[in-house]
């Protein structure tokens, strides 16, 4: 019998990764409303950089809250930092390892082409003396060969 699944390319496999990212994402995504935020009762108390400080966070709460009360953009801000984390964590660790892996490889396969360079010179000058001793002995043995 013909899966289902099998004509938009869902395998088991594919169906229990994309459930589990769907349950991974539906944990993340929950959205809880947030109530109107107020500034400092002792505002009129507080220092220079106290009362800036306080006005900076009240108005970025505030902006907040108009854009969206019910907390959505809070759950959109966790959802896309964890999506960074998880994306960010394993390129910090794995990255570099590969990188200097690769970067052996380069440096040993550079090696093996020296190697292989060298090693085709000294067969290329093995042959051309042998041809060189080959050629001017037979030079000389006609040399001697012949009567002048």
């Amino acid at each position: 019998m013909k899966n289902p699944n099998s004509a938009v390319g869902m395998t088991k496999n594919n169906l229990g990764r994309f459930l589990e990212f769907k349950k991974i994402f539906k944990s993340a995504w929950q959205p809880q409303s947030i109530s109107r935020p107020f500034p400092s009762r002792n505002f009129e108390n507080l220092g220079l950089f106290e009362r800036l400080s306080e006005t900076l966070m009240y108005s970025i709460l505030l902006f907040e809250y108009s854009i969206s009360p019910n907390g959505g953009l809070r759950a959109w801000l966790r959802l896309n930092l964890l999506v960074g984390v998880v994306g960010v964590i394993p390129a910090l660790t794995i990255v570099p390892v590969v990188t200097y892996l690769l970067h052996g490889f380069t440096t040993w396969s550079e090696y093996i082409r020296r190697i292989s360079e060298n090693l085709l010179w000294a067969v290329l000058f093995g042959f051309a003396t042998l041809a060189l001793i080959v050629v001017g002995g037979r030079a000389l043995v006609w040399i001697a060969r012949r009567k002048f």
